[in-house]
């Protein structure tokens, strides 16, 4: 019987901490306790630093060692997991992206740019769901699926 496994993992977490009392300066009438009773969610990683006043996101300047966007984190997070599994991206049969902050509203063009980067095969697929979290899920069944008939490796 065919079987389908994780063959490794790979992540990226923005190293720039946001606390709910920084928050509640750009939602006027909201304690940082509230926030977290509300949400479950005492702190946040973002990739730009923001500015509360006027609650702007404020872009790094130029040089700054940080990444720049959601195709960034994904290029990183999917090296390390590459490294992890010993692959190359010339073995991956596709790149599923699963974000609700892509860095274009265009169709799957945070998915293509991700696969031109890693320098993936021609034939291999790109495909991006804006679901956020939900749709890891969906999209892991789905590719255990295409493993399983064969249709992708």
């Amino acid at each position: 019987m065919k079987t389908v496994r994780y063959v490794g993992a790979g992540a990226y977490l923005p190293p720039r901490v946001v606390k709910n009392d920084r928050l509640v300066k750009a939602i006027p009438g909201w304690s940082a306790d509230r926030i977290e009773q509300r949400t479950g969610i005492a702190e946040r990683r973002y990739l730009w630093d923001f500015d509360a006043e006027q609650g702007v996101s404020l872009a790094p300047e130029d040089g700054a060692d940080l990444l720049r966007g959601n195709v960034d984190m994904v290029e990183a997070a999917l090296r390390r997991a590459l490294d992890s599994a010993g692959l190359k991206a010339s073995d991956l049969d596709g790149v599923y992206l699963v974000t609700s902050t892509p860095d274009e509203i265009n169709f799957c063009r945070d998915a293509i740019e991700v696969h031109r980067r890693l320098g993936m095969r021609s034939d291999a697929f790109a495909l991006l769901v804006d679901s956020g979290c939900g749709g890891a899920v969906f999209m892991a069944d789905m590719a255990r699926k295409l493993i399983l008939s064969d249709q992708a490796r």
